[in-house]
Formats: C-alpha cells, sequence, structure tokens
C-alpha cells in the first residue's frame, strides 16, 4: 500500500519535527548499510574460516561495489512500484540472507560468498542507501549537502563503529556467529526505517526554503533534460567519478593488509586502527564535503575532492617506495576524504542538475560509476599486481595515473556545467 501522497502539505513546525527524526534514524540505519566497506576487517577471518586466499577473496569486495551500484537503480524503479516500506523490506530481507548464507555455506565453496555477501548483501545495502538518500534527502531543499553529508557520514562511519565491534566479536566468537548476529541487527534496523520514512509534502520547499521562490528558482534543475542519461554532461562526471571511485576502492579493499605490507609485522596492531581511521575520515569527510556544497558550489566540492585524491595517490606510491608506514598513514587518510567525498558530490549533481522529481533514477544513474570503478579497480590490481592484491607499488604508480585523469574530468565537467548555468 503506497504511503501518503506528496501533494500533502503540513507545516513548517510538523516538517522540522518530521524531518529531523528521519535524519537521526536514517544516520543510525546508514550504519548498518556501510558494513559494506568492512570487507577488509572480514577477509582475513573468512580466509581462516574457509581456507580461500585472500587473492580469490579480494574478488567479492569487488562484485559487492558493483551490485551495491546496479541495486541502486533497481531500487528507484522498485520505489515507483511499491512504497518506500516494501522497497526497504525488500532490503532488509536481502541484508538478513546475505549475512546468514555467508556464516551457513561460505565454506562449501567460495561462489557462495560472492554470492551471498557479493551480490545479497551488496545489493540490500544498494536499495537502502538510495532510497534513504534519495527519499529523506528530499525533506531538505534548504540543507541538501548538509542532510545528504550526515547520512552519508553513517554509511561512511559504518566500517568504523560496526566494523570494529564485528572485528571484537570475531575474536570472541568466530566469523559464523557473528555474520548470523549482523543478519539479525541489519533485518531489524532496516524494518524499522521502513516503519517510519514517509514522502516529503508538495509544499517543502515552500516552507522550507522560501529563498528559493523568492529567486523564482523554486526546485527548477540547472539541466533541462530530466534524466542524468539523456545529457552529455554525465560522460565528464563519469570520468572524474569512475577514476576517483577506483583510486578509493583500491585503498579500502587492502587497506588492512597494505598497511601491514608497508610497515612490516612491528606496524600489524596499528593496521585495524588504521582501518578505522581511515572510515573515520571517509564518513566526517562526507559532511565535512557537503557543507562545502551548500556554502560555495557543486564545482568547488568537486575540485577538492579531485585535487586530495591526485595527492593522495602519489602519496601511496611514496610510501610503498620508501616502506614508510607514516606516509602510508597520512597519504590513506587523505584518499579516504576524497573517496568519502564522491557520494555527496554526486548526490548534489543529481538533485542540482535535474531537479527533486527524478532524483531517486538520477542519484541511481550517477552512482552507476561506482560498479566502473569496482571494474577499473580490480583491473588495475590484477594487471599491475603479482598475486591479485593491491600491495604493490606498481598498483599505486597505476593508481596515480587513475587520480590524474579523474582530475582531468573534473575540468571538462567544469566547462560543461557552467555553459548550464
Amino acid at each position: 500500500m503506497k504511503e501518503n501522497k506528496e501533494n500533502m502539505e503540513l507545516t513548517a513546525s510538523q516538517i522540522k519535527g518530521r524531518r529531523n527524526l528521519y535524519l537521526s534514524v536514517s544516520t543510525l540505519g546508514m550504519l548498518v548499510l556501510g558494513l559494506i566497506y568492512a570487507w577488509s576487517i572480514f577477509s582475513g577471518p573468512l580466509s581462516a574460516h574457509t581456507g580461500y586466499g585472500r587473492g580469490d577473496l579480494q574478488i567479492t569486495f569487488t562484485i559487492s561495489m558493483i551490485f551495491f551500484c546496479l541495486s541502486m537503480l533497481a531500487g528507484a524503479f522498485i520505489n515507483k512500484t511499491l512504497s518506500i516500506r516494501g522497497t526497504l523490506m525488500i532490503a532488509a530481507v536481502l541484508l538478513a540472507v546475505g549475512f546468514a548464507g555467508t556464516a551457513m555455506f561460505g565454506t562449501a565453496h567460495i561462489g557462495v560468498i560472492y554470492v551471498c555477501y557479493g551480490i545479497l548483501c551488496a545489493s540490500a545495502c544498494g536499495i537502502g542507501y538510495n532510497t534513504i538518500i534519495a527519499r529523506v534527502g528530499i525533506w531538505f531543499p534548504d540543507k541538501t549537502g548538509f542532510a545528504s553529508g550526515v547520512m552519508m557520514m553513517g554509511f561512511g562511519l559504518g566500517g568504523l563503529i560496526l566494523g570494529t565491534g564485528a572485528a571484537k566479536m570475531i575474536a570472541g566468537i568466530g566469523i559464523q556467529t557473528t555474520f548470523y548476529i549482523l543478519a539479525v541487527l541489519g533485518f531489524l534496523v532496516m524494518s524499522v526505517l521502513a516503519a517510519l520514512i514517509k514522502l516529503a509534502p508538495s509544499n517543502i520547499v515552500r516552507e522550507m526554503a522560501p529563498q528559493k521562490l523568492a529567486a523564482g528558482s523554486g526546485d527548477k534543475p540547472v539541466i533541462k533534460d530530466g534524466y542524468a542519461y539523456t545529457s552529455p554532461i554525465l560522460i565528464a562526471y563519469a570520468v572524474f567519478g569512475v577514476c576517483a571511485i577506483a583510486a578509493g576502492l583500491t585503498l579500502i579493499g587492502s587497506a588492512k593488509p597494505g598497511m601491514e605490507a608497508v610497515g612490516g609485522a612491528d606496524w600489524a596492531g596499528v593496521a585495524t586502527l588504521f582501518v578505522g581511521l581511515l572510515s573515520t575520515l571517509n564518513g566526517v569527510s562526507r559532511l565535512i564535503v557537503g557543507t562545502i556544497y551548500d556554502k560555495t558550489s557543486l564545482i568547488t566540492a568537486l575540485f577538492i575532492v579531485a585535487v586530495a585524491g591526485l595527492l593522495a595517490s602519489g602519496g601511496l606510491a611514496a610510501a610503498y617506495a620508501t616502506s614508510s608506514p607514516i606516509l602510508y598513514i597520512a597519504a590513506g587518510l587523505c584518499l579516504g576524504f576524497s573517496y568519502g567525498g564522491i557520494p555527496v558530490v554526486a548526490a548534489a549533481f543529481a538533485r542540482e542538475g535535474f531537479g527533486a522529481k527524478t532524483y531517486p533514477t538520477n542519484l541511481a544513474t550517477v552512482n552507476l560509476t561506482i560498479a566502473l570503478g569496482a571494474f577499473l579497480s580490480q583491473g588495475v590490481i590484477s594487471i599491475a599486481s603479482p598475486d591479485g592484491t593491491a600491495t604493490h607499488l606498481p598498483v599505486w604508480l597505476a593508481v596515480i595515473g587513475v587520480s590524474a585523469a579523474a582530475f582531468l574530468g573534473v575540468i571538462v565537467f567544469t566547462a560543461m556545467y557552467r555553459a548550464k548555468l
């Protein structure tokens, strides 16, 4: 059954109360969905539990990123047919089955892990992510960057808060039981969100962003095509998005073993802490970049993300070349900051560029760059690495080129976007 119609009007005080509640619970829900980025914490225990090599398990992360992205688009279409409640309940079931299936049948064949974690868990996260960001974000026409940044901060911090907790549970009760607990937790949290979140009222801009109406802009998009996939400017954005995401995923999927490879046995104890710090900066940067967008512009936010990524890639290559763990940590955190800002500028481009009406579909379309970025990351690793992992200098030399391409993409995008303004 469909939830409240978009033409239902609310007072400003009613809107503020509801949207603050939605933002709070959605941020908590995004923590759970952010577990998809805790793979570097899960991969080691899974390897020990199942006997599969880390190079084979590395593919799981690539699969998960691809299906996380594809399921966002699927979620946009599912939400058109069902309600917010129905869409989020699908995500709840997929998340539970994915974690439980990995725990129950993961030792039978590595393909089970590819399907359960790589496809089902990731699809749950993609469907939930798109629905939450798109539907809750529309409640904040006056603070689009801030609201998106807060929710995405929760997503980015999932690997730290819940990932660190999961690591402690794994040490105490094992990977199997931990995944069963995560299955139950994911189902319960997504079910609560499904019961709470409603569509924004039709008078949301008039009540919360009257300055837009006074300026005659309302919620009018910069680009008149309506859908991102019909606009040539998407190609320019995709060059930036695919390359910047590939650089970030190359680090995130190998953060812990990379720290151990650069620092040696003496730094093994710091590796888990580094993963947590990386998740922290990944999350916090979403709020920072969102605020920068609100205060300045989409183009400014894009340049900050691209420059940080290019500098970080060079720093990581230097860290491998000199075996400098301190440089690895500093450059890795810088890349975590850059990567964390990408979802915010993607959401800003989808909303500002094409408007609120088609926002869910355009957000999913723009985020298809995640899948392509995952392919590119895996391709770089496969070609430049001798063992299928990202813990080697040649991989990071290649990533410098990838990050440079991302920066060039921003330059082309800027020229095309300014012509539309």
